[in-house]
């Protein structure tokens, strides 16, 4: 059986592929950056849903992931305040209004560390130095991008 070469798959299916590549990922990251944000200080649902957002607003503003919303994060925060990572407390915020506010556990604490490790674990590992290098901190550069042939999910045009 003949298998497509990457040239002759249609654009949508890029895009629904790409999307749904960066989708699982930033669905991963969710509840490390809620972890993330609670041990700093108490905060809010719609302030964790800001803080989300301004984490990931190139992707927002490129498309490829909505804004978070209430039936995304809300749910998420049940399940972690249910395994004790995370503890809701009712409290009145700045604009005088009832909300619930989300701290750390003990539990949480631990996990959060234990994350923080692995990433220095995994960084001073030498061939995730090189993936990370190249994944992450080594721009594309535009004589890479005439070579080969990605996809732009901004225009949806595929360069060549």
């Amino acid at each position: 059986m003949d298998e497509k070469k990457f040239s002759d798959i249609d654009i949508e299916e890029n895009l629904k592929i790409k999307k749904s590549i960066i989708k699982q990922i930033h669905n991963g990251f969710y509840r490390i950056i809620i972890l993330w944000e609670v041990n700093k200080a108490p905060i809010h649902g719609y302030g964790i849903m800001k803080k989300i957002d301004l984490f990931f607003q190139k992707q927002i503003d490129e498309n490829i992931i909505k804004k978070s919303n209430p039936s995304k994060i809300y749910p998420i925060l049940k399940k972690m305040e249910q395994s004790g990572v995370i503890q809701g407390y009712w409290d009145i915020n700045d604009n005088n209004k009832k909300v619930k506010f989300y701290e750390i556990t003990n539990k949480g604490k631990i996990i959060l560390n234990s994350v923080k490790y692995r990433f220095h674990d995994v960084g001073s590992n030498p061939i995730w130095s090189e993936f990370m290098q190249d994944m992450i901190l080594n721009p594309i550069i535009d004589e890479e991008l005439n070579n080969q042939q990605f996809f732009n999910s901004k225009n949806c045009e595929v360069n060549k």
